[in-house]
């Protein structure tokens, strides 16, 4: 009664009132339509920019792939094995059945690693037997600095791959942010990055980018003329089009190192696994680790939804991982390992 009567009393002020009252409500709307809008542009995101828990339990609890429906997420679903990788995959790992791989192998005895040894080329070829057509090796190296003079170890890996088969799709940058390596400056320039080379089996498959790049002209239109190959230049196809708040992250991703006491001496950055396993994977499909380590790949897979194998020749490495993954899994279950 009271606000009526103030309205009546004063129907000029009231008018303002509503009037900036609904442009409150239209905004609201607006900011909630906009929110909509980029989750559903950005849905294959569980964490990253927007690191939400809520979602990345959601992938864990209910997965839909396909015809097939997992209700929950299982211990059984990850496998690891204690042993030589190569005579893991032959005996355990079916032809064509693994849709991605992520790994990074000890490299040019950078550091120690249990004292075990490895036969690269007898491992790429058992990963192009397992990897299905179109899956992806993600293969995250470095060199050492020997008498002068970098290795080169990790180009002639990447040549290795090529002559099994893969296409070399992309040569990925993993820069830390900050000098972590084993070596001295008075030389060079600290070294602070390592490659991620992206292998595929024929033609790629699965590619889910991540978008969390923000875009400082967001909310303005595209203009703008590219350049054609006799030199001469064309307006973009895209030209008018609304540019979004984030836009698809860069081939080189800045994530720090892994800070983790004791157990293996170089941890997988969990954000550098997860985003690879988002970006070249999809719910319900198997992911590998040949050089298990403490398992950050394994956890990631576990948290993201996917089937995981592991293997490490090292007793060791195997119970970190172990209890790593285990303990990611909602149920706090452990995982399924097994001798070779």
């Amino acid at each position: 009664m009271v606000a009526k009567k103030w309205r009546n009393d004063h129907p000029e002020l009231a008018k303002e009132r509503s009037k900036l009252n609904e442009r409150k409500r239209c905004k609201r709307l607006e900011v909630r339509e906009h929110k909509k809008k980029w989750k559903q542009d950005n849905k294959h995101l569980c964490y990253g920019a927007i690191r939400t828990q809520a979602l990345a339990k959601s992938w864990s609890r209910r997965l839909s792939v396909k015809s097939q429906t997992w209700r929950t997420w299982t211990p059984m679903m990850t496998k690891l094995f204690c042993g030589d990788n190569v005579e893991v995959m032959r005996r355990e790992v079916a032809d064509n059945s693994v849709q991605l791989t992520v790994t990074s192998p000890p490299y040019d005895n950078l550091r120690k690693y249990n004292g075990f040894t490895w036969d690269f080329e007898a491992v790429a070829r058992e990963l192009y037997r397992v990897t299905k057509p179109g899956g992806v090796v993600v293969w995250v190296v470095a060199d050492a600095t020997v008498n002068g003079s970098e290795t080169g170890t990790s180009f002639r890996q990447a040549l290795y791959f090529k002559e099994c088969g893969f296409n070399l799709h992309d040569t990925m940058i993993w820069n830390k942010g900050g000098f972590s390596a084993v070596g001295a400056l008075q030389t060079r320039y600290a070294p602070v990055f390592e490659y991620m080379f992206v292998f595929v089996k024929g033609h790629l498959e699965v590619f889910n980018p991540i978008k969390d790049k923000p875009n400082k002209n967001a909310g303005k239109p595209l203009a703008g003329t590219i350049r054609n190959a006799d030199g001469t230049r064309k307006p973009m196809s895209n030209q008018g089009k609304v540019l979004a708040d984030f836009g698809q992250r860069y081939n080189i991703w800045q994530i720090g190192p892994q800070r983790q006491k004791g157990g293996h001496p170089a941890p997988f950055p969990e954000a550098l696994a997860g985003d690879h396993i988002l970006s070249w994977s999809n719910p319900g499909d198997t992911v590998l680790d040949p050089f298990l380590g403490s398992g950050t790949t394994g956890k990631m897979a576990a948290q993201l939804g996917r089937f995981f194998i592991g293997c490490d020749i090292s007793p060791e490495y195997v119970e970190i991982a172990r209890n790593r993954i285990g303990g990611s899994l909602d149920d706090g279950g452990s995982t399924s390992s097994v001798a070779a």
